[in-house]
C-alpha cells in the first residue's frame, strides 16, 4: 500500500534534524508530579475534614449558632458529639452524619496525607 520514498525521508530528516519532535521520557525515579497529585489530594481533603469540624454555615442571618445542651454557642464538633447520643432527639441523624464524615475523613484524607509525608522523608 504505501512505497518507500527516499527523497521523502531525506527531506523528513532535514526537517527533524536539530529538532525535538517527541521529548525524551521522564525516568520513573525522576517523575515526582504522580506523589505530588497524591500529596494535594491528601491536603485538601485534610483540610476539609478540619473545616468540617471548625466552621458552621448559617443558612440566612436570622439563624442561630449552633446551641449546645445547656445553651452555650459551640462549634460543630462538640456538636455533633454532644447531639449523637440524645435520647429522642431530632438532629441525631445530622450528627451521626457529622460523625461519619468525621471517621471516614480522619481514616482516609488524614491517613494519606501522613503517609505522603513519610513518602517525601523516604
Amino acid at each position: 500500500m504505501y512505497e518507500t520514498n527516499s527523497e521523502l525521508a531525506a527531506t523528513l530528516a532535514k526537517l527533524e534534524s536539530g529538532r525535538l519532535i517527541n521529548p525524551p521520557p521522564i525516568m520513573p525515579e525522576d517523575d515526582y508530579w504522580p506523589g505530588l497529585m497524591l500529596g494535594i489530594q491528601a491536603a485538601v481533603g485534610t483540610a476539609w475534614w478540619i473545616a468540617t469540624f471548625m466552621l458552621y454555615l448559617k443558612n440566612d442571618s436570622t439563624n442561630t449558632d449552633l446551641m449546645a445542651l445547656n445553651g452555650g454557642s459551640i462549634l460543630p464538633i462538640g456538636w455533633f458529639w454532644e447531639r449523637v447520643a440524645e435520647p429522642n432527639g431530632i438532629y441525631n441523624y445530622f450528627a451521626m452524619g457529622l460523625l461519619f464524615n468525621f471517621i471516614f475523613y480522619l481514616s482516609s484524607s488524614v491517613i494519606e496525607l501522613i503517609a505522603w509525608l513519610f513518602y517525601l522523608n523516604n
